[in-house]
């Protein structure tokens, strides 16, 4: 998401355990992140192959895709030919 414009900064702290602090991004007192719409669940998984792959509000936004060959984004996958589990959409 960092490399999508999403998130300003995103490091891993050791305070007793790990956390992950993540720095959303804003533009003029608006957040980057509109929305992020969750798609698969545990009760109903939403797979597709490398020719479905998801555009999200025609290109503007991003999908999350987790496949074979690791968690990535729908453009990715799309670049990679595979596909995988749509896990989310982010706009």
């Amino acid at each position: 998401m960092a490399a999508e414009g999403y998130v300003a900064s995103c490091e891993v702290v050791a305070n007793g355990h790990k956390q992950l602090l993540i720095k959303l991004r804003y533009s003029d007192k608006q957040p980057a992140i509109t929305e992020i719409k969750r798609v698969s669940r545990p009760s109903l998984r939403v797979y597709v192959n490398k020719n479905n792959l998801p555009k999200v509000l025609g290109g503007l936004g991003i999908s999350i895709i987790s496949t074979p060959m690791g968690i990535m984004t729908g453009k990715e996958a799309k670049k990679k030919q595979v596909g995988g589990e749509v896990i989310c959409k982010i706009w």
